[in-house]
């Protein structure tokens, strides 16, 4: 069998011999998700910028187009979409002081008045220009990379992890097992570290340990004066809280500080599935959610996939038992239901990570919306899908090999019980009820059709939502790292205290008001 990989949200195999196209949940894939506004720019203030960077003894660290170092850091870019955008340098600190000698600068009277504009990358895996800027500045934190390991006592394997902001999760996660440690991290390897943390982070563990940002215990955080604080729960315990959910609202985080627990092999990995097993497949999705309390190990994630060219849409499960229990409660059955893929097998998690690697470089769009957990939502979601995929294949010549992929990711209740108020999320009143994470995204090789399918899943999330207030399952809750820009502003979601909270702290650690003054690419800013 021939397994071609491709990369979204989720990554995409396309099993040729078996004439399935299988969508595989990366997992909280939204690695950057921390700029949403592309920050325009001429090309003279971004060359002012850069030469004001260079004169402050940053040069040596400032790449241009002429440069290897810069056409390898756009192509690593996960879409295609951020690497159309093309910045006037790529700043490419090693330190914290590094990062705060820049934001003197970009913050600086000469930059305040020519407009600089500034990006910040930690991975670079969103879809759209949050994390590179037109003509501006991109500060690519890839360098600032390290992982170590401490024990709170000596042999103990619970302690605190340090992983630098521009670290990947397959990275980090080799490190820490070398330990006999993990942490709650990204579900997919490539995925960068920052921007998943600070928007909630859905993870292997999540069950067990709630969003992935309830697991930080400090960070190492610089202000947009070029001072450089530790926010944690005894310092500066405000910005430490608002930071979880608040994205680049507050500064540039250059560490993070998470607390461990020991590494154990898990059991899972990735099913596929004909499209005649979708229905039995959601049946026990919903279960595992519903059972999430009473068995936290179990995890998993379902996507439905289509492209042209195939006979029909697929269906794929990824599972896994995080305490190594192999065919444990939620998965029994499974294997009745004729996979057409089973690469269950009991693993370290980097290997299930190395599972859901995929390409980069393609062109995407996605959307997110939130049901409560019910069997009837799911089969509308479907039908949802297979109309949409009708649809395409019937009224429209699409010449060139798109993936539509609907992806469903847990949100029991218990992912807010774990210490709700330390972050802004506001999931401990959202949460009522458990729920899933809808996310409808299409993959494309070019922008041909990119415009009419980004329409069409706008109007699938409208359909969907409608029929679950109908129902009475909406959830208003959006994972910001799955928003797209033309959706709400999800913090607004966050609930009044928790959005005023923010703008108060906002307003104590950003007095010039740089993180919203417009020349920042991007963000999901503070609602006024």
């Amino acid at each position: 069998m021939v397994l071609n990989v491709a990369c979204g949200a989720v990554a995409l195999f396309t099993l040729l011999q078996a004439g399935l196209t299988i969508a595989v949940p990366s997992g909280g894939v939204s690695g950057d998700n921390v700029f949403l506004t592309r920050a325009g720019g001429s090309e003279g203030s971004g060359s002012n910028a850069c030469q004001a960077l260079a004169q402050a003894g940053l040069a040596s660290l400032l790449y241009y187009s002429s440069d290897n170092e810069y056409n390898t850091t756009i192509t690593g870019y996960y879409a295609a979409d951020v690497q159309d955008v093309k910045p006037r340098c790529i700043l490419k600190p090693t330190t914290a002081e590094h990062v705060s000698k820049a934001m003197k600068v970009l913050n600086s009277p000469q930059g305040q008045s020519q407009g600089w504009k500034l990006a910040v990358k930690s991975g670079g895996h969103a879809p759209y220009a949050s994390n590179n800027v037109q003509n501006g500045v991109t500060i690519d934190l890839a360098r600032m990379n390290s992982v170590s390991y401490r024990a709170c006592k000596p042999s103990s394997k619970y302690g605190f992890a340090s992983i630098g902001a521009g670290a990947r999760w397959g990275d980090v996660y080799s490190a820490l097992e070398s330990q006999g440690v993990m942490v709650g991290g990204g579900r997919e390897g490539h995925v960068g570290v920052a921007g998943f943390l600070l928007g909630g982070g859905f993870s292997w563990y999540s069950g067990k340990r709630g969003m992935a940002l309830d697991n930080l215990a400090s960070m190492e955080v610089v202000l947009s004066d070029g001072r450089i604080v530790t926010a944690k729960g005894t310092q500066n315990a405000d910005l430490f809280k608002a930071l979880k959910g608040g994205l680049n609202n507050l500064g540039i985080v250059t560490k993070f500080e998470m607390k461990t627990f020991p590494s154990k092999f898990l059991y899972g990995g990735v099913m596929a599935f004909p499209w005649t097993a979708a229905n039995s497949i959601l049946a026990k999705f919903v279960n595992m959610i519903d059972n999430n309390a009473q068995n936290p190990a179990e995890t998993g994630f379902v996507s439905l996939s289509w492209s042209p060219g195939y006979p029909a849409p697929s269906v794929a499960y990824i599972t896994a038992n995080t305490d190594g229990v192999t065919n444990s409660t939620s998965f029994v059955g499974l294997e009745s239901l004729n996979p057409v893929v089973d690469y269950r097998f009991t693993m370290p998690l980097t290997s299930l990570t190395q599972q859901l690697a995929g390409a980069t470089g393609l062109y995407n769009t996605w959307y997110t919306s939130t049901i409560h957990n019910t069997l009837d939502l799911v089969k509308k979601y479907a039908s949802i899908f297979e109309s949409l995929v009708t649809d395409l294949s019937t009224n429209y010549n699409i010449d060139e090999p798109i993936s539509l992929i609907f992806v469903l990711t847990p949100l029991p209740k218990t992912y807010s019980q774990h210490n709700p108020t330390s972050n802004i999320l506001g999931l401990q009143n959202s949460l009522t009820r458990n729920s899933i994470v809808l996310q409808p995204e299409v993959i494309l090789p070019s922008k041909k059709f990119q415009p009419l399918i980004a329409a069409k899943l706008a109007q699938a999330v409208q359909q969907m939502e409608s029929y679950a207030k109908q129902k009475g399952g909406y959830n208003p809750y959006l994972y910001i790292n799955y928003a797209n820009p033309e959706q709400e502003n999800p913090i607004k979601r966050y609930g009044t205290e928790n959005v005023a909270f923010l703008r108060k702290t906002a307003g104590k650690f950003d007095k010039s008001g740089f993180w919203q003054s417009g020349r920042v690419a991007g963000a999901f800013k503070i609602p006024a």
